[in-house]
């Protein structure tokens, strides 16, 4: 073993993971390294006991140039922290004398039953206990002292090295200069170096300690060395010396804590998920999440205020098989749940892994841009993973479906994940493509879903995309390009320029602006711009205006426009109600650009 000095070398972490789990489907020990608090202070590692089902080995990593201590915390829950016999491992040396050396490794076995609830076990590292504790300090000293004598320590046991701290623990000067170093008190820390080595009797005693690290020094040679350290040079190079190890000692990265998590894991595929409890989003109709049984598949949950006779759930498929490519498998779940009294259901698709855990829910399914404007319903007889893909049939409504009748367009989706969740390849496209359905003013082209009107021959250069109720009343919002945008933004054929900036900047017209509504549309009495921020348009950066107003009627509706001066586009949304913002930021989500 070999006591060092030197810069810090900083080393970072977040989670180690244990080893593949066994392919078996019988419950497994999971270990787990969390290095979130150490600071960079340690890294870990875990690994399991070969033909053990609760024992791990775990390991920190002393990622400094010097000395640091190790303090083990009491578990929570059932664990047994045992260093490793230094025979068969040296980093068992380190986890014995509670102390790690410049770049070592303390290696500990643990003992853990995880099988009723989760084993914690937390480690502080820290260079900076007081008196007699700080191993690491005492150390730390003894390396520099045995640098100035220059020998290389070689000690071959942690008895070795716990008598070593021992008896320079016996010494008050020797003590005190490690008092002074942690405290960053160069400058008595040079005094006191100085008195242990003047002091004939300390001098013997730091000899003793030396010599049991294996650094064999003289009487001769020691005494030669206090003239030296007595001089203001060598009292000062002791000082720069210490001065690097005070700098790395009390940086934030000095000292931290490692924690090691035991469960015990449940693959998924030994799981029935007809038969156990969830906690589920039912579609998002319910206030808030319903916890349930499934027995058999189905469940019923008490009513509320928006349901007062409850909400009848079921597990509708179940596939299993390996989603994310680490070798292990997942499962997705399709589920159905409706409120009662209603006429509808709504479905949600969950994905679990070992534990088993929720790992992701898939997003909600848009309508078709032509269809009838209800998402699509999962078909359950088509619900596989396939070479690593989740398949899921689905069946789309289409402009002359119902609610009544039903979805018609049948589809197969593939959902990939990318990492963080699970994206679909749609069966159309997800940006706008020029067609019946779409207006393509300038350089810009959006979309219209069934149910929404495209005026395209308003002026030059301008569109008015709206949904209108009954032919009464219409809301929608207009696109101004090219010649269109240079003339509202300037003046030119409107009565008063469009000002993104001012309360009322977004009203062009000559006469005084109205609210949306039905019948006689209601006069806005007061108009202010209240957020400025970016704006996506398909997938370009918008300058982004909102302005709220208020009615005469006492409504308040709202103006949006998104702004692109490069492409010379805006688009301006409103006055309407709140309800059509989704619509809207749809259609705009997917504009594309030629």
């Amino acid at each position: 073993m070999s006591l060092k000095w030197g810069n810090a070398v900083l080393s970072a972490l977040i989670l180690l993971p244990l080893l593949t789990p066994p392919a078996a489907e019988r419950p497994y020990l999971k270990v787990m390294a969390d290095l979130s608090l150490a600071s960079g202070a340690a890294e870990a590692e875990v690994t399991l006991i070969e033909g053990s089902q609760s024992q791990a080995r775990v390991v920190v990593v002393n990622t400094h140039d010097f000395w640091t201590n190790v303090v083990v915390q009491a578990p929570s829950g059932t664990g047994r922290l045992t260093p490793a016999d230094p025979l068969d491992d040296p980093g068992g040396l380190y986890a014995q004398i509670g102390a790690i050396g410049p770049g070592g490794k303390a290696v500990w076995t643990w003992e853990v039953d995880a099988t009723r609830q989760p084993v914690s076990q937390s480690i502080v590292i820290t260079p900076a206990l007081r008196g007699t504790q700080n191993v690491a300090g005492i150390l730390n000293l003894l390396t520099i002292a045995s640098s100035i004598l220059g020998g290389i320590a070689q000690a071959r046991s942690a008895s070795a090295i716990q008598r070593a701290a021992a008896v320079a623990a016996t010494s008050v000067d020797f003590m005190e200069a490690v008092r002074a170093l942690y405290d960053g008190d160069l400058e008595a820390f040079g005094r006191h170096f100085y008195l242990l080595l003047a002091d004939e009797q300390q001098r013997a005693v730091l000899m003793e300690a030396l010599a049991l690290l294996g650094v064999p020094v003289s009487e001769e040679v020691a005494a030669r060395l206090v003239p030296v350290i007595s001089s203001l040079i060598g009292i000062a190079g002791l000082s720069v010396m210490a001065a690097e190890m005070a700098t790395a000692l009390f940086s934030g990265s000095a000292q931290g804590v490692v924690t090691f998590n035991a469960t015990v894991e449940h693959p998924v595929a030994g799981v029935d998920f007809r038969n156990r409890e969830y906690t589920l989003p039912c579609g998002g109709i319910s206030p808030e999440p319903l916890k349930v049984t499934m027995r058999d598949g189905r469940a019923r949950h008490p009513g509320d205020r928006r349901y007062s006779h409850g909400y009848a759930l079921a597990v509708e498929a179940v596939a299993v098989g390996d989603l994310t490519g680490d070798g292990r498998p997942e499962a997705a779940v399709l589920f159905a749940c409706s409120g009662e009294p209603s006429n509808f259901s709504v479905e949600d698709v969950l994905v679990f892994t070992e534990g088993p855990r929720q790992m992701a829910r898939l997003p909600a399914l848009e309508p078709l841009p032509t269809g009838l404007g209800l998402g699509p319903r999962y078909d359950s007889a088509t619900f596989a993973v396939e070479d690593g893909l989740l398949k899921t049939g689905v069946r789309y409504y289409s402009e002359t479906d119902s609610h009544a009748s039903g979805p018609s367009v049948p589809h197969t989706l593939s959902w990939r994940w990318d990492g963080k969740w699970f994206a679909p390849r749609l069966p159309f496209a997800d940006h706008c493509v020029p067609g019946p359905r779409s207006v393509t003013p300038g350089p810009v082209c959006v979309e219209a879903p069934a149910g929404w009107q495209i005026i395209p021959d308003i002026g030059d250069g301008v569109v008015n995309v709206r949904s209108c109720e009954d032919g009464a009343y219409c809301h929608g919002f207009m696109v101004y390009a090219d010649r269109a945008y240079d003339q509202v933004l300037a003046g030119g054929d409107v009565s008063s320029p469009f000002r993104r900036d001012g309360d009322d900047g977004w009203w062009t017209g000559s006469g005084p602006p109205v609210c949306f509504g039905h019948g006689d549309p209601a006069l806005i009495v007061d108009t202010r711009l209240s957020r400025s921020a970016t704006g996506r348009v398909g997938d370009r950066t918008a300058v982004y205006r909102e302005w709220t107003v208020r009615c005469d009627d006492g409504d308040t509706q709202f103006v949006r426009a998104w702004i692109l001066p490069d492409a010379k586009v805006m688009i301006l949304d409103g006055p309407g109600p709140a309800v059509f913002r989704s619509s809207v930021d749809r259609m705009i989500a997917r504009a594309s650009f030629s």
